[in-house]
């Protein structure tokens, strides 16, 4: 008899006899599937039932060779690989819990965080060298309270790690969410008999466990402050909370709100009338109210902005350039598919143009290669190609695009410009705010940046900095169920609230004191794209555009309409009762949000129904408009 020690017991093999793999309170026998279903389960998948199966499916177990005859089984061991501690036990196969101490089980739950991301490469984890992110030292924390075993340790996909907001370098937060399975105590966790009931946790023969400890409440606050004293003086954790077994972070978010705070001196006009100023800032923000495809605010021209900012000057300025690279045009991932740019205009009287509109000396302006597909775009304004405005991942929904304030911190007036949406692309908010600060400034006109919305065409927008941007809140609300999936307590929130006022805000406005990022702005973001001098040409194109769609649209209408009434007798009805029975257009709803300024939830979901029953009893039409539902809505004083 020979004995292979493993991570998780040891395995023994007796002549012709089965091969046992013992843990602590179960025996696993190698003549039935139990013991392959543990291997495929724990390591590598091998359906392979004969001598070799096992070791060849642990090798990151244990090392051994096997020499095998039709009658006789001989096996041989070499020493583990790796090997564990007596604290350390593999338990049941089901449950898959690891605990480092008695009382610890594995489970999934939620970290409230927030944090100042001045001094790192953005939140999410990043193992290459040098590069410092959020979640690096949130896992070195939670590593050294030994919420993490030493084998999970920098595996975050071990423990199921995803986060609600993957924000940028530079930005802040003080509301993201963190999701992750962990070693945790259920006494811990404070008892909350409110969580129950706005979660609606039933309880199952299969899950029971589970259920029971995701209805638990908040962590406790002399645990949360051992995981803070882990953690540098720019990262928090504001609360813990558990949840359910299959929680991910990122898909269960409903919305996403994010804040940014910008000095009243840095919107045009403001030291006239700061009313005036931002309301007429806030008017231009409402554009972007709604479900868009906002193909040109995403992360464009990342590329090329990196060599505009250094200001790197190309030997030849007049540099024919063909072809841009949609991952350098606007692309929130990776395209290997090329945007031709017609270049059979004159290139150096284009350039020339641009010079001029640009309100610049030529000796002044030094090109560079962005310099140069802006003399193009501007010259001709393109169209992005096919396959770029058809993807869905351009398409986001905006409920709050708004201005509080102004509002006083350290002496110097601030306002906060307001987003909530149902999520957004890289550099989506930023770029948004450019172009609303470029209208401003008199560089882009409104209807210029509709266009930009609305049209088809390739329309450079200016990336605000990243200095002033915060993430405030992320909401759990499940609209197929109609419940909370996710809901911090009173003390959470109360921490939130304390952090944000407290903490970052005043951190926030240091930075923008210290580093006046809208100075430069101002000389580097808006100077790039010069003047914008052609968008005569630009809004010409975009009615011409939208004129044809609009005849598209309705020839469509009229075909539809005939096809109906040219079907039989029978169809007919057929086709009228699925018009009924066909679900209100989500994009419907998000109008009404933004009409009536509320946020996906409970009260939108009550108006949903109310609408849906309308509709089937005649009330309104089958296609009703934003106008007709919110009319009814106030006749049956539901508003």
């Amino acid at each position: 008899m020979q004995t292979i020690q493993t991570t998780t017991g040891f395995a023994t093999t007796c002549g012709k006899g089965p091969l046992l793999l013992v843990q602590k309170y179960k025996r696993y026998c190698r003549s039935g599937k139990h013991i392959l279903t543990i291997v495929s389960r724990q390591l590598v998948s091998n359906k392979d039932h004969r001598q070799s199966g096992l070791w060849r499916a642990t090798p990151a177990l244990f090392s051994c060779r096997s020499s095998c005859t039709n009658g006789n089984k001989t096996w041989s061991a070499m020493k583990a690989v790796t090997s564990c501690s007596d604290s350390e036990t593999c338990m049941d196969k089901d449950s898959q819990n690891y605990a480092t101490e008695e009382g610890r089980v594995k489970r999934m739950i939620c970290l409230y965080i927030g944090y100042v991301g001045t001094d790192y490469y953005g939140l999410q984890v990043n193992r290459q060298e040098g590069i410092k992110t959020i979640e690096e030292e949130i896992e070195r924390a939670l590593f050294t309270c030994g919420w993490i075993s030493e084998r999970n340790f920098r595996k975050t996909q071990k423990v199921s790690w995803s986060r609600a907001s993957r924000t940028d370098k530079g930005v802040h937060a003080c509301g993201n969410v963190i999701a992750l399975k962990a070693l945790v105590k259920e006494q811990w966790f404070e008892r909350d008999s409110n969580i129950r009931k706005k979660k609606q946790v039933t309880r199952t023969k299969n899950n029971s466990d589970e259920l029971a400890f995701s209805s638990l409440g908040a962590l406790k606050g002399d645990v949360l402050e051992q995981l803070n004293r882990n953690l540098p003086d720019s990262i928090r954790i504001l609360g813990v909370h558990p949840v359910t077994k299959h929680f991910d972070a990122r898909c269960r978010c409903n919305f996403r709100a994010y804040e940014y705070l910008m000095p009243v001196d840095a919107i045009p006009g403001a030291s006239e009338s700061i009313e005036r100023a931002v309301s007429q800032f806030e008017e231009i923000l409402s554009i972007f109210k709604g479900t868009h495809r906002f193909h040109n605010f995403s992360s464009g021209l990342r590329a090329v902005h990196k060599k505009a900012n250094a200001r790197l000057e190309v030997s030849n300025p007049t540099k024919q350039v063909t072809t841009v690279r949609s991952d350098q045009v606007s692309s929130p991932h990776a395209d290997s598919e090329e945007t031709k740019v017609d270049s059979t205009y004159d290139e150096e009287e284009g350039i020339k143009e641009f010079e001029e509109n640009a309100g610049m000396d030529e000796e002044d302006n030094q090109h560079s290669e962005f310099s140069d597909y802006l003399c193009k775009v501007i010259r001709l304004w393109p169209e992005h190609s096919s396959h770029r405005l058809k993807r869905q991942e351009y398409i986001r929904s905006i409920y709050i695009a708004d201005v509080e304030g102004p509002l006083q911190i350290q002496g110097r007036n601030y306002v906060l410009l307001r987003f909530a949406g149902q999520s957004f692309i890289l550099h989506q908010i930023r770029k948004m705010i450019g172009g609303a600060l470029s209208v401003m400034y008199g560089r882009l006109s409104l209807e210029a940046l509709k266009a930009a919305l609305h049209g088809p065409f390739q329309v450079p927008i200016s990336l605000a900095p990243s200095e002033p941007l915060m993430l405030v809140l992320c909401d759990f609300w499940n609209p197929k169920k109609e419940i909370y999936e996710l809901i911090p307590s009173p003390s959470t929130q109360e921490a939130m609230k304390n952090y944000k006022y407290n903490i970052l805000l005043p951190r926030v406005a240091d930075l923008v004191e210290q580093k006046r990022p809208f100075e430069r702005f101002y000389v580097e973001g808006l100077y790039d794209y010069g003047g914008y001098g052609n968008l005569q040409r630009l809004i010409a194109k975009f009615h011409e555009w939208d004129e044809k769609r609009r005849q598209r649209k309705s020839q469509n209408v009229m075909e539809c309409h005939q096809d109906t009434f040219t079907s039989n007798d029978d169809v007919a009805p057929k086709l009228s009762r699925v018009g009924t029975e066909r679900p209100l257009p989500p994009k419907l709803f998000t109008q009404l949000a933004v009409e009536l300024r509320m946020l996906p939830g409970p009260e939108l979901c009550r108006i949903r129904q109310v609408l849906i029953d309308a509709r089937k009893g005649g009330m309104i039409s089958q296609d009703p408009s934003v106008q007709e539902c919110i009319q009814y809505l106030k006749q049956k004083h539901y508003l």
